[in-house]
This record gives structure tokens, C-alpha cells and sequence, in this order.
């Protein structure tokens, strides 16, 4: 069995976590927000949905059309608010 020497996290990686997470949970409140105004935008036989949040506040966002995936996000993926902008303006009437 071979062993390796680990660091341990430094003090400013706990901040980088906390203000990540803090913007994870700002995106979920955003995406939230943003699935009951576009609910009458969306094309027919297209479903936005927020959900699955975690104890840390992340959520889980998706858009199906017709029941087939579209697109799939976790609030604290780095492109999350981007890439969902794009993907709902390209599935709004």
C-alpha cells in the first residue's frame, strides 16, 4: 500500500467554498424565480423545472421537451446561469 502526503485545505479555500456556495444558492433563488415567470413563454410540450435542493441551498434545474431531456444543470456548475439563459430563450415562443 503506498501512502502520499496530503495538504491540508488553506484558510482561503474555505472562502472560495463559501462564496461558492453562496452564489449556488443566489442561482437557485434566480432559476426558481425564473421557472414560475416563464411557465406561459414556453413553447408547447416544453416543462422547466427547479428542484432537488440540497441541504447547501444548490438546485437542480431542467428542460424537457415532449418529455426528452434538453438540458440538465446543477446550480453550482460554473456556466449555470449562462448556459440556462440560452437554453430558455431557446425553447420561449
Amino acid at each position: 500500500m503506498h501512502t502520499q502526503k496530503v495538504n491540508g485545505a488553506a484558510p482561503e479555500s474555505a472562502e472560495q467554498l463559501r462564496k461558492g456556495t453562496d452564489a449556488s444558492q443566489e442561482n437557485a433563488r434566480i432559476a426558481r424565480g425564473l421557472a414560475a415567470s416563464a411557465f406561459a413563454r414556453l413553447q408547447d410540450g416544453v416543462s422547466f423545472t427547479v428542484s432537488r435542493i440540497t441541504v447547501h441551498g444548490d438546485a437542480q434545474a431542467e428542460i424537457r421537451r415532449h418529455g426528452e431531456l434538453v438540458w440538465r444543470a446543477w446550480s453550482f456548475e460554473p456556466e449555470f446561469m449562462p448556459d440556462l439563459m440560452q437554453n430558455l430563450r431557446s425553447v420561449m415562443r
